[in-house]
């Protein structure tokens, strides 16, 4: 039986795709150069991309998709980043923290926004989860979790300065 495709896109293609424009941010131009180097349409692209985003969202597919997904996409991001680390392991903690600790500074009682953290810490979403997931799974490692302890104790300090509010 042949591999499901949109447009002539497999769900694999799909998510090599997905990880190779991550870093385009905005961009359109990178975005579209990535897309057409591998020898397919921009519209083709959009509408494919369009269908599996969702196709992997849909409630009535039971999770079928969504559960190809997630092994498919974490070899792809395993791939994209072999031997190399998307972010530090302080500039991911510095945003870590900041995200937890933070407040809103018109009302305390609420966390400060997510795309404001990552906008002044210039971070795109697409990228933040990359370092979200390439270090979340590592900091309890041995060989991380001594200098995670400790830039977690300076960030989570730094963010109960009075820049960030008081943390509860």
């Amino acid at each position: 039986m042949d591999e499901e495709s949109k447009y002539g896109i497999t769900l694999e293609k799909y998510i090599e795709l997905i990880v190779k424009t991550i870093n385009t941010g905005e961009n359109e131009i990178a975005y579209k150069i990535i897309i057409e180097s591998e020898g397919i349409d921009m519209q083709d692209w959009k509408k494919a991309k369009k269908e599996w985003d969702e196709e992997i969202n849909d409630p009535n597919d039971k999770s079928k998709t969504y559960t190809k997904f997630i092994p498919l996409y974490q070899a792809a991001l395993e791939r994209q980043y072999f031997g190399r680390v998307p972010c530090s392991l302080e500039e991911f903690t510095k945003i870590h923290c900041e995200l937890s600790f933070r407040k809103d500074i018109d009302d305390p009682l609420k966390p400060i926004q997510y795309e404001k953290v990552l906008k002044e810490n210039r971070i795109t979403a697409n990228k933040w989860d990359i370092c979200n997931s390439f270090w979340t799974v590592r900091v309890g490692m041995p060989n991380y979790r001594k200098k995670f302890s400790e830039l977690v104790r300076k960030y989570s300090q730094d963010n109960s300065n009075s820049k960030f509010g008081k943390v509860s």
